[in-house]
């Protein structure tokens, strides 16, 4: 009898620790209980099946969340080995693989998924992850595109609004069409969007389109927003250029200011 009991105790204590491995890796407050509890259920787990795909599912977002995003991608990819319609998954890899500049790979994998599920089409993550792959691969039909269906969206932020236009304007600066560019550039300072890089680019728009002042006025306010080392830069540029003779240490000066309108006045943009 006292042999069955401890077998019975054994058995219900196995139960027990496989009831926390899975409530482990099921909770996602804790990343490293996750990570914990996905690795141990998928060490013990018999079966490729479903549940083992879940189980790499949610290890790899936790890689995901803590930067691990190499990680994350053999997890994903294990995931997709054994669910290879598994559009979510592709939408995660993609993540992982823009946070490593593999936007091909990334557009790839977006584009895949909204095959497998077309109302990604219009799905706010996805169209941001689209937005991204587009971006770095410099491919900017696709991103125009993108911002279309973005913007035909009423549900984001006046942040996210302003990141678009943003995108918009980047894309239309390489494609030389100004007035267009200083339009979407106007749009996302409007949503709020003041980036340091967001006023140097319409600044150069502005220059372009012979807006002398405008530009200075832009170039100005980028340098007050990016502080000491966006003036940093900007005065090796002037060094450079022979307009300025430094220091090039980041502190504001008139001498500066005046070498800086100097160029603005004088740069063909």
């Amino acid at each position: 009898m006292r042999s069955l009991v401890i077998f019975a105790l054994v058995i219900f204590a196995g139960f027990g620790a496989a009831a926390d491995m899975i409530d482990n890796c099921n909770q996602s407050e804790d990343l490293n209980r996750r990570i914990g509890g996905c690795t141990a259920f998928i060490r013990t787990h018999q079966k490729q099946d479903a549940e083992l795909a879940k189980a790499h599912s949610y290890r790899g977002q936790a890689y995901f969340d803590q930067g691990r995003y190499r990680s994350a991608i053999r997890d994903f990819d294990r995931v997709l080995e054994l669910v290879p319609e598994s559009h979510n998954n592709y939408v995660r890899r993609a993540g992982a693989l823009i946070k490593l500049k593999k936007y091909g790979d990334a557009l790839a994998d977006l584009l895949l998924a909204t095959d497998l599920y077309p109302e990604f089409a219009e799905n706010p993550r996805v169209l941001f992850r689209l937005l991204s792959a587009y971006n770095g691969l410099r491919d900017d039909e696709g991103l125009l595109a993108t911002t279309d269906r973005a913007l035909a969206l009423a549900v984001w932020n006046e942040d996210e609004v302003g990141l678009i236009w943003s995108g918009r304007a980047t894309a239309l600066v390489r494609l030389k069409q100004y007035e267009a560019s200083l339009a979407a550039f106007d749009n996302a300072v409007a949503a709020g969007f003041s980036e340091d890089w967001v006023f140097d680019y319409r600044g150069t728009v502005r220059c372009n389109l012979g807006d002398k002042a405008g530009a200075l006025s832009d170039w100005t306010r980028a340098i007050a927003i990016g502080g000491p080392e966006k003036i940093r830069r900007t005065q090796e540029h002037l060094v450079k250029e022979g307009r300025f003779d430094g220091p090039a240490d980041g502190s504001d000066s008139a001498a500066f200011r005046l070498a800086l309108e100097a160029h603005t006045v004088d740069h063909g943009c």
